[in-house]
């Protein structure tokens, strides 16, 4: 089974009409994730599902959105919430510590060593920081 990492810019645009990457999180999802889901693993961390909530709250200023995008995932027959480990914590707080020349926020860091730990090299993303990384971001 194949791996995805789904990081919160993926599920902001995809919760989001108003985001300029919905129909292509919506295509993505639509067409490949729920269609292989027997074939592909989709997961979050719980850093991912707190950013996500907070800044879907902080952007539209709708709780209630919130609220059902919380509820969608958790309720989830696609994608799966995996707490992450002290030690993965304390590593990607010498990521962020680590590499002062990038904008890497401290959730995309617990991203980049839960996937390391993991060996997941792909993640459904819209931002740069994973492939600065050396990760193969999708779609």
């Amino acid at each position: 089974m194949e791996i995805v990492l789904v990081d919160t810019s993926f599920l902001f645009a995809y919760y989001n009409s108003e985001d300029k990457h919905h129909d292509s999180a919506r295509n993505y999802f639509d067409n490949v994730v729920k269609p292989q889901t027997h074939l592909l693993g989709f997961l979050l961390t719980d850093y991912i599902f707190d950013e996500l909530i907070t800044l879907i709250l902080i952007r539209t200023k709708n709780k209630t959105q919130a609220i059902f995008t919380g509820n969608s995932i958790l309720n989830s027959q696609t994608l799966k919430l995996i707490y992450l480990k002290e030690e993965t914590i304390s590593k990607a707080w010498t990521k962020f510590c680590g590499y002062l020349d990038k904008q890497w926020s401290f959730t995309d860091c617990t991203s980049m060593v839960f996937m390391e730990e993991n060996g997941i090299e792909k993640v459904a993303c819209f931002d740069d920081h994973f492939k600065q990384a050396g990760f193969w971001p999708i779609p």
